[in-house]
Parts: C-alpha cells; structure tokens; sequence
C-alpha cells in the first residue's frame, strides 16, 4: 500500500516535529519545513497529498502559500494552523481552497482524524477524476461523427449543458436519433465540483418519457 505523503510547514521546531512524529506512526511519509519558500520549492518538485500549514511564516505568509500551492494542484489538500482564532484569516483560508483547519496548541488525536479525512477526500477527487478523464474518453465529444448542420448546433447545446449546473435535461425525438448519447458526453464534459458529488460519480440515468403524459 502505498504511503500517503505529508508535507509540516511551520517556523516552530517543536510543532514541526510533534506533528511529524504523530502522523508518521499512523505510516504516512512526513516531511517538514520551516519557510513558504522551502514548502513551495518541495512541492514543485513533488507534490504532497496534504499539507499542515503555519498561517503565520517568515518571509511568505501561509495564505501566500496557500495560493501557489493551489496554482501548482488544486487538489492538494491544505490545513492551516493558526495560534489564534482568526476566523476572518480562517475564512479567507477556506474562501482560497483550504480543506480545514486547526489552532494551536491542538489535540494530537484530533490532527490524526482531521488528517485521515483530508487524506480520504484527496484520494476520493483523484479517482474522480480518474474515471472522468476514462469515461472522457470513451464518450467525449470528439467521438461524435456528423459534419451537419443541425448535428452541429446540438453538440453546441450539450456543451453548454455540460458547463451549467442543470440536473435535469429534457430531449425529444424519435427513436433511434442518439438521445442517449448526448446525457453520456454532457456528464463527461462537465467540470468536476469542489466536492465530488453524485453529478461528478454517478453514470447518466436516462428516462423514457414517451408514455407518460
């Protein structure tokens, strides 16, 4: 199985290592840093699935880095760590992307389940997003062949479709003219919410309205 990789920003040493020994036991790979500007250079080089986050850093602040990070994946997973309750600060930390986060000084047992849930969201949207670019493929638009006019100006309609946050879409036609190609190509095409949802992981579900009244 392999081991979820963390990433401990913070200026102080104790809190850098008490949170590196406590995720570590759980078999996470834990790596620590003291600066936004170390924090940034790691993660370019490789990613971490989750990051504890000292809002307060010399040199870049934590909603700084919390913005590059964000640029550089937005589904990493970031908690910030606060000495205080600044809700303003924790709000724009959420508002940027932020998964949650904690105050110092913290309940190490509290770290290790906010962990764990950040850890199961982050791989929940990776295989969102697996199974979107698959089915992507199998069902994308470009899979559609028709060079007329009217083909043309439905594909257009199920593009908008797929960039709306419509539920519920009627089509009409006779049988046998493709009505349940364009639900497959709309879900595919439609860009993936914050949350994963059922949108995002459930197949198309066609209806058959023709003897209803």
């Amino acid at each position: 199985m392999t081991r979820s990789r963390i990433l401990v920003v913070d200026d102080e040493r104790m809190i850098r290592w008490s949170i590196q020994q406590t995720l570590s036991k759980d078999g996470h790979a834990v790596a620590a840093v003291e600066t936004g500007e170390e924090a940034v250079a790691q993660a370019t080089d490789e990613m971490p699935d989750l990051v504890f986050l000292d809002i307060t850093l010399p040199g870049i602040d934590g909603l700084e880095v919390l913005r590059r990070l964000k640029a550089l994946d937005p589904s990493v997973a970031v908690v910030m760590v606060t000495a205080t309750e600044d809700l303003k600060t924790a709000v724009e930390a959420m508002r940027l992307g932020a998964y949650d986060y904690v105050s110092k000084p913290f309940d190490l047992d509290r770290l290790r389940v906010i962990a764990q849930n950040a850890l199961d969201r982050h791989e929940l949207r990776q295989e969102v997003e697996f199974h979107r670019k698959e089915s992507v493929k199998k069902y994308g638009f470009h899979r559609i062949v028709g060079a007329s006019r009217k083909l043309a100006e439905v594909v257009e309609v199920a593009r908008k479709v797929a960039k709306s946050d419509a539920a519920t879409v009627l089509l009409q036609g006779r049988a046998g003219r493709g009505r349940t190609c364009s639900p497959r190509r709309s879900i595919t095409r439609a860009p993936a919410p914050p949350v994963p949802s059922c949108r995002s992981t459930a197949p198309p579900s066609p209806r058959n309205c023709s003897n209803r009244s």
